[in-house]
């Protein structure tokens, strides 16, 4: 005698989760095959894209950083007029460069040296927007730029600038410096409690070299007088 068919439970039919979106994404594939085509190809343009944007900055690095180094020649054989031609060619053919920034810093010093402040700020200015680069080129290009301004007497923009590369600076004898001359500063400024303050940071430095100490000690004498 046939035994009677055993009923499936409904449970026991259910198709498995994974097997169920594999299913899932399958039927979308064939109902949007226009959609999905369109959008694989517009991915790999995409991709095509940022390699082909990689290898032309890749290449424009290289080519400006040859460039750099013929300047920085003509810089070492005393032939300003030739570097500043080039650094500027620099700036303007291979813009967003390493090569560039640095050209830009290069510039203003060249400026600052021959008494040119405003051309020197706007070069040191255009090194800080073009570089996020926190290392100590950037602090020496933060007191080049505080130079500039002291020079023509913008004691307070002088001052901040000293500060910024004060903090940023990672060697004590410089922070110290950078510190002393923001406190010259905002002595020339008659902000003499800011001058105090900043008195009192570099003491907490405790300084070792004797021209800290000694620009310190004169600080302080000149403090003093003030206050009497």
């Amino acid at each position: 005698m046939l035994k009677p068919k055993k009923k499936i439970k409904k449970r026991e039919v259910e198709k498995e989760p994974l097997v169920e979106r594999v299913e899932k994404v399958e039927e979308f594939i064939t109902n949007n095959s226009k959609l999905v085509t369109g959008l694989a190809v517009g991915l790999v343009v995409v991709v095509l894209v940022v390699i082909l944007m990689f290898r032309s900055k890749a290449k424009a690095n290289r080519q400006a950083s040859g460039e750099l180094g013929i300047a920085e020649l003509s810089l070492a054989r005393g032939d300003t007029s030739d570097a500043v031609l080039r650094l500027e060619d620099i700036t303007a053919q291979y813009p967003g460069t390493n090569s560039a920034s640095f050209a830009y810093a290069l510039l203003g010093k060249i400026a600052l040296s021959r008494g040119n402040y405003i051309e020197a700020e706007d070069y040191f200015n255009n090194y800080l927007k073009e570089n996020k680069k926190k290392d100590i080129f950037t602090v020496q290009v933060l007191n080049n730029l505080a130079n500039c301004y002291y020079i023509q007497g913008d004691y307070s923009a002088a001052a901040q600038k000293y500060l910024e590369a004060a903090e940023l600076s990672p060697y004590a004898f410089q922070k110290n410096s950078s510190l002393l001359n923001a406190a010259q500063c905002y002595l020339k400024s008659s902000e003499l409690e800011r001058v105090q303050e900043l008195v009192s940071r570099i003491k907490n430095n405790k300084p070792k070299e004797n021209e800290i100490k000694t620009k310190l000690d004169q600080l302080e004498n000149q403090l003093a007088a003030r206050n009497i």
